[in-house]
């Protein structure tokens, strides 16, 4: 809700008056519309590079909708193409595979060599995987012989490489659009300064945090709009901490994707994971609670126009008696 003048205000109280409405949103409203703050919009390059970003991870989504179909359909008919390719079912590598061969039968004609220069022109060049790819095919035998299912899962083959493929050309325009505006943008240093964000993530939690830096009256209010603050309730002696389930889930899957990510390049965010795991909360939870205390530090960094520095968050931590700062210093004797 958008105080826009002070007009709005003697409107609902009269309203009140006249009707004599009992408590309800009118009263929260007038009570504590002192509070509330105007929300400015983004400037354009930030809205821009934020319509990108939520297109790019629909488009992405969709692939893995059906490459997951993509799967299925092989292990019914063609489950060799599984150990053939990468994880990666809707790489360039894996569609042209299939588009040459969809099948056991046409794959076990061709020659080795031939085979072998497919791996090579798609930049797969490792001789001990080659072989053990063309041991698999020589010494294979097809998984299924019904006609029936083989004719129609070939035409399902055909019909979801079409669609990857496009999504793969349409998913790599995206990322040249979002590439050169977030090149440009005023903010490119401190995000992507980031330990792990890189080119996807970086330009996404930008967007999150957006251009107006009155947006948020603390990290605190950042963390809960954007969803990785915790929920503390409780009733009597009972007290409960749960997912917080109202906020802007685009937001909040990439900040949770930054954290884990951020595991593999910064060492105080492996060690505090490693340590929530160790108190045996999931994946998620862990990771929800790692990008509670990114948006922190983010969040002063975006303040300040600071870009981020391990070693100097590292100091901090270690000044101010962190058991995180202890935890480095056993792992470095």
């Amino acid at each position: 809700m958008i105080l826009k003048h002070h007009r709005s205000i003697s409107i609902w109280r009269s309203r009140l008056e006249d009707f004599k409405l009992k408590p309800n949103i009118a009263t929260f409203y007038l009570s504590i519309h002192e509070e509330l703050r105007i929300r400015k919009p983004d400037n354009e390059e930030t809205r821009k590079l934020e319509g990108c970003c939520k297109d790019r991870r629909r488009l992405v989504d969709l692939r893995s909708s059906l490459g997951n179909t993509l799967k299925q359909t092989l292990k019914e008919y063609f489950p060799q193409a599984l150990e053939l390719l990468p994880k990666e079912i809707y790489s360039r590598i894996a569609c042209a595979f299939l588009m040459k061969w969809p099948d056991f039968g046409s794959l076990s004609r061709a020659q080795a060599q031939t085979i072998r220069k497919f791996y090579y022109r798609h930049n797969s060049r490792s001789n001990r995987l080659i072989e053990e790819r063309l041991e698999l095919i020589a010494s294979g035998r097809p998984a299924c012989t019904d006609q029936a299912v083989l004719e129609t899962s070939l035409m399902r083959v055909k019909s979801l490489l079409r669609q990857i493929v496009e999504l793969n050309r349409s998913i790599g325009e995206y990322d040249n659009v979002i590439a050169a505006i977030f090149k440009n943008h005023e903010d490119r240093e401190i995000f992507e300064s980031l330990p792990g964000a890189g080119e996807k993530l970086a330009p996404r939690i930008l967007t999150a945090f957006g251009s107006d830096r009155d947006r948020y009256g603390s990290a605190s209010e950042a963390a809960t709009f954007m969803g990785v603050a915790p929920v503390i309730e409780s009733s009597g002696k009972h007290l409960w901490i749960h997912w917080r389930w109202h906020c802007p889930t685009f937001l909040r899957q990439s900040l949770m994707e930054f954290s884990w990510k951020s595991t593999q390049y910064s060492k105080w965010a492996k060690i505090y994971y490693d340590s929530q795991i160790e108190k045996g909360k999931s994946h998620a939870a862990a990771a929800r609670a790692l990008a509670f205390k990114w948006v922190k530090i983010i969040y002063r960094c975006w303040q300040n126009r600071e870009v981020y520095d391990e070693g100097k968050y590292l100091a901090s931590l270690k000044k101010h008696g962190s058991w995180i700062a202890d935890e480095l210093e056993k792992k470095a004797a």
